[in-house]
């Protein structure tokens, strides 16, 4: 992403793009660039969407020359004609389809579109957007790959949105300290729009102070699911089993499911066993966090819960969580009060 917004910035384009991937917030900034880029004024852009249009209605759309002069740009969003399809067997079952030939049979004739990419208009500029993954092995995407360029908008990983999030809070003039950054990262769920909306929650609650505090994040993010699991675990580690079990109805009660949140506590508590086991065996509390790969504050909540655990005790508090899911799985009574008795169970090693 970042060779294709340097190229943009440059005003250098290419006369077929596609993106694709799961960070719907970053491909479109891209979209928005390159719109400001190739047609400025409205008049000279064209939008489809790929299950409403047909290739060959793309195709001519591009070959039109622009109004008023300047460059056409022509988007076809949440494109269907590049993603793996799946096509049934003859005997039954499903097997990947990645061709030309089974997307003609969901009704796509793709050969207008092939036509135009060998002869791209140079007064054009053609755009698909693709939610998902693509399929590479497809003609039309190695045609594109060849005359255009095709990029890839993944979702963020712990520390990409943590360095994404000290970036924008930069640009409004703020700085945050790195539990602060940690903890917003983890607790704004896997989109970076979510974690813009917190960090935009975050600037108001701020108002003009210039120094973000963990407390600041706190105050801010505290009823996500999540920040829950970690203050129940606290509790539970505590042994305030009556705490847990409040707390635990309150995030039922905004509207968090039950079987979240087990699977929540479950993670935190294996994150736990393995960061103690990790201890005992010489590894500092920093690089064992990042040896296990799990963002810094969440390392650092389960590090310190773990002290009040022997690893036998993690090992039972994980084994009762499991006979919890399997029983709620298996017509063993109510998840909500499985989970509650867990609850309290562990807090009784």
């Amino acid at each position: 992403m970042k060779q294709l917004m340097t190229a943009l910035a440059q005003g250098l384009t290419a006369p077929v793009y596609i993106f694709y991937g799961d960070e719907s917030y970053l491909l479109e900034q891209a979209v928005a660039k390159l719109t400001a880029v190739v047609a400025p004024d409205s008049w000279n852009i064209e939008v489809f969407y790929g299950d409403e249009c047909a290739p060959a209605a793309v195709a001519e759309a591009a070959r039109e020359g622009a109004m008023f002069g300047g460059r056409r740009l022509v988007i076809v969003r949440n494109t269907p004609w590049l993603s793996r399809k799946k096509a049934a067997k003859k005997g039954g079952g499903e097997e990947g389809s990645g061709t030309e030939e089974k997307a003609e049979q969901q009704g796509y004739d793709l050969e207008p579109l092939l036509e135009y990419v060998a002869a791209p208009n140079p007064d054009a500029v053609l755009l698909l957007t693709v939610r998902g993954n693509i399929d590479n092995t497809r003609k039309l995407v190695k045609e594109i790959k060849s005359v255009g360029r095709v990029v890839q908008f993944a979702a963020l990983k712990d520390a990409e949105r943590e360095s994404w999030l000290r970036d924008y809070l930069r640009a409004a003039g703020k700085s945050a300290s790195r539990q602060a950054l940690a903890y917003i990262a983890v607790n704004s769920g896997g989109s970076l729009l979510q974690l813009k909306n917190e960090a935009d929650k975050l600037l108001l609650y701020c108002g003009e102070a210039g120094e973000i505090s963990l407390d600041d994040a706190e105050a801010v993010s505290s009823h996500s699911a999540l920040a829950g699991v970690f203050k129940l675990t606290d509790k539970v580690a505590a042994r305030e089993g009556a705490a847990a079990v409040e707390l635990l109805h309150q995030l039922l009660k905004q509207g968090e499911a039950a079987q979240m949140i087990m699977a929540l506590l479950a993670t935190q508590y294996r994150n736990m066993l393995a960061l103690k086991d990790m201890r005992e065996h010489g590894f500092r509390s920093a690089e064992a966090v990042s040896r296990l790969g799990v963002n810094p504050y969440a390392g650092e909540k389960a590090l310190t819960a773990a002290a009040a655990y022997s690893k036998r005790q993690l090992l039972r508090a994980l084994q009762i969580l499991l006979a919890a899911d399997h029983a709620a799985k298996n017509g063993g009574g109510h998840i909500e009060q499985l989970l509650e008795t867990a609850i309290l169970r562990i807090c009784c090693r």
